[in-house]
């Protein structure tokens, strides 16, 4: 764990201690999941690693601690609404925390003073909505998939508010922050097609259907899997080369590198299983079973 990253967390816990002592004692679960989940800085590091690379110096660094400890909250508010969306006996005082923490994210936000425009603000609320529209939809038809290569990113484009909101400050070119969202689409389609591969049997099975089940009328065989895996090992790879190429083309970046913490677990897995596959199939070609 870093320093920022411990900074960043005191600075949230600080805030969930203010609440009334039924939600703040009710929240230290999801939270200890939620520092779990933020093991490698996902949630809170992103905007430290874009004003790291950005080409002007930022002093202030409580506005990006500030929108790193709103990511958590968001991360947060959204694993409490998955909980009571697929398990019939999620605790009902997940409506209330997740509430709270997407109240908590708000304050946080507007605490960094960055003074947007209009049309500032009305993306920054098209993000989050359209994030609870992806997740509504999967509840109301689950075995719908939506079409379009960045249609995964859509379940969690939240954690892209905050690099919003900073890019904003930043005082960024329009061009380049549509850049940055659209690399962080990227990215955020290729981390969820990924989860989606882990959980591709469980949620055929228990009727959802998720972005690794595009092209599929039944569940591979275990003469197909090594096919499937292969091609879904190759489309994650695409997606976190596309994320790389968009923002090498950020002019207000100095290297272009702020997604490359988040995207090389992602490629070291997928190359690491597609080895694996070429192995196994090398040897069954050298040594053919009777």
């Amino acid at each position: 764990m870093t320093k920022e990253q411990v900074l960043i967390y005191q600075l949230a816990e600080k805030e969930y201690q203010t609440w009334p002592e039924p939600l703040s004692l009710s929240l230290k679960k999801s939270w200890r999941q939620t520092l779990k989940d933020d093991k490698n800085g996902l949630l809170s590091l992103l905007p430290l690693k874009i004003v790291n690379d950005n080409r002007t110096t930022i002093n202030d660094l409580r506005i990006i601690r500030r929108l790193g400890a709103a990511a958590l909250y968001l991360w947060t508010a959204a694993n409490l609404q998955d909980d009571l969306a697929d398990r019939k006996d999620a605790p009902r005082q997940n409506i209330f925390l997740a509430n709270a923490c997407l109240y908590s994210a708000q304050q946080l936000s507007l605490e960094t003073g960055v003074k947007l425009k209009k049309s500032d603000c009305e993306q920054w609320h098209k993000l989050l909505l359209s994030s609870d529209a992806t997740n509504l939809q999967e509840i109301q038809a689950p075995q719908k998939i939506p079409p379009g290569e960045l249609a995964p990113a859509n379940k969690s484009l939240f954690l892209l508010a905050s690099p919003w909101l900073l890019s904003g400050f930043l005082n960024w070119k329009k061009a380049d922050r549509q850049k940055l969202l659209l690399a962080g689409k990227y990215f955020l389609a290729a981390k969820q097609l990924a989860d989606d591969v882990y959980d591709y049997q469980d949620d055929w099975q228990a009727g959802r259907r998720n972005f690794a089940h595009r092209g599929l009328k039944k569940l591979p065989n275990s003469k197909q899997l090594p096919a499937y895996y292969r091609q879904q090992a190759k489309l994650i790879l695409k997606l976190c080369k596309k994320c790389r190429l968009s923002t090498k083309t950020i002019s207000a970046f100095k290297q272009g590198d702020c997604f490359n913490l988040f995207l090389e677990p992602l490629e070291t897995n997928c190359q690491r299983a597609l080895a694996n596959l070429n192995q196994a199939a090398e040897l069954n070609h050298k040594h053919p079973k009777n």
